[in-house]
């Protein structure tokens, strides 16, 4: 008797959205949470994956009527890096990188080398992108603007 190993795969999901859901309400259960542990030094990422058409861009950037999770993220960011500030004097600073992983590459989007990045471990920061571009900004409209220009340096 031959048994083949089941081809059915369980998932488990945090949150569900109906097609109803706004990007605020995707914020509010997935994203927000993480910013208390991001202004005490801890890393976090959003990550956004699914087909072409599937709606990633709207959900992680929107427009101007209807700000996205990384606009959202950003504006609370920066508004709660000034509240500590003036409440207890710690100073932030923001740097922001954007890549792309395509086929297990990375490409650093605000370079204009043509070239792929190495993903390293550092003892004390824990993961790197080795030679990835860092750009320090001061506002949720500067990181667009940075995002604006990865676009425009990678525009085919």
């Amino acid at each position: 008797m031959h048994t083949h190993p089941s081809r059915e795969k369980r998932y488990a999901f945090d949150h569900v959205f109906d097609p109803s859901a706004v990007n605020v309400d995707v914020y509010e259960n997935t994203t927000r949470y993480l910013l208390a542990g991001v202004l005490e030094g801890y890393n976090a990422t959003v990550f956004a994956y699914g087909n072409t058409g599937a709606g990633k861009t709207h959900t992680m950037i929107g427009s101007i009527e209807e700000p996205g999770i990384m606009v959202l993220t950003l504006q609370d960011l920066f508004k709660l890096s000034e509240r500590a500030g003036h409440e207890n004097g710690t100073k932030f600073r923001v740097t922001v990188s954007f890549i792309e992983v395509y086929n297990e590459n990375l490409r650093d989007l605000l370079s204009t080398a043509d070239e792929y990045l190495d993903l390293r471990e550092d003892p004390i920061k824990g993961p790197v992108i080795s030679g990835v571009t860092e750009v320090e900004t001061g506002s949720s409209s500067e990181v667009m603007e940075v995002s604006k220009a990865s676009d425009a340096t990678h525009a085919v």
